[in-house]
């Protein structure tokens, strides 16, 4: 009997070790389950988020592109309403010139008819530059120099031809300082610009064109350094950089990023450089 109690005790304790065993592989088991669970939500959580990101950022595609629409649609009309107003001063301007005794109409109408023919001058200046002055020889970049970058300025110092650099003053000022603030784009351009004549290899004549519509400022009597110009009140600087262009004695560069300016001025012999290339020589020295 005692034998069979002490077998039954050890044998109650081997299935009670067991039972214990069982319970605590349960109990990891669930908390596994648990903790996949959890993972499982965190990832559905971070799906539903992400995909609610991804709808917002297409509906805001959508309406980017109905506004791009909307502004191509306006530009269209423009440009419609702009062809039918350059054929109207187109045929103003064959009537003005063509017409029966126009130079012997009254005082009034004469008035009104040069009045169109200096609008349509204005329009079509790009295409009327001046002719290139005979004995010229315009500069050209080297094969592969790109007339934005601090190359173009290096091969500009190293000319020994005498030559005037003509700069779009405010164009270029914006350019360096990142700003729209004149008199902060004309003390930096003053700057940067009057370090180039120093290390110029030939005589170089700086001149700086400011419109004064954007901002003037008298000027210093006597001053060292490159020659500054203000407009006229009412004549845009990018006439006036195009006048120099064309009546400019020998080679002449001109400085801007102005596409207008560039074709001008290239239209009457000159070189142009972008505003870009000043930034970037002033951002290598």
């Amino acid at each position: 009997i005692e034998a069979a109690r002490s077998a039954s005790k050890a044998r109650t304790a081997e299935l009670e070790a067991e039972v214990r065993r069982l319970r605590g592989e349960l109990d990891d088991e669930r908390s596994r389950r648990r903790a996949a669970s959890a993972a499982d939500a965190r990832v559905d959580a971070t799906a539903v988020r992400r995909i609610a990101e991804l709808e917002a950022a297409v509906a805001e595609a959508r309406r980017e592109a109905d506004r791009t629409a909307t502004e191509v649609d306006r530009l269209i009309g423009v440009e419609r309403e702009l062809r039918r107003e350059r054929s109207t001063l187109e045929a103003a301007l064959i009537e003005a010139t063509t017409g029966p005794g126009w130079l012997g109409a009254d005082p009034a109408v004469l008035a009104g008819h040069l009045d169109e023919l200096a609008r349509m001058a204005r329009v079509a200046q790009v295409g009327a530059a001046e002719p290139v002055e005979p004995g010229r020889s315009p500069l050209r970049l080297p094969q592969g120099a790109r007339p934005d970058r601090h190359e173009a300025i290096d091969w500009l110092v190293e000319q020994r031809t005498p030559l005037t650099l003509v700069v779009d003053g405010y164009n270029a000022g914006f350019h360096l300082t990142g700003s729209r603030e004149p008199a902060a784009a004309r003390r930096r351009l003053g700057l940067e610009i009057g370090r180039l004549s120093p290390i110029a290899a030939g005589p170089m004549r700086i001149v700086i064109v400011y419109d004064s519509s954007v901002g003037a400022a008298p000027p210093v009597p006597g001053a060292a350094g490159p020659e500054v110009r203000f407009t006229d009140p009412g004549t845009p600087a990018d006439e006036e950089i195009a006048r120099l262009a064309a009546t400019l004695s020998g080679p002449v560069i001109v400085l801007s990023s102005d596409r207008w300016v560039r074709e001008a001025t290239e239209a009457a012999g000159a070189l142009a450089l972008w505003s870009e290339a000043l930034v970037d020589w002033t951002g290598k020295r």
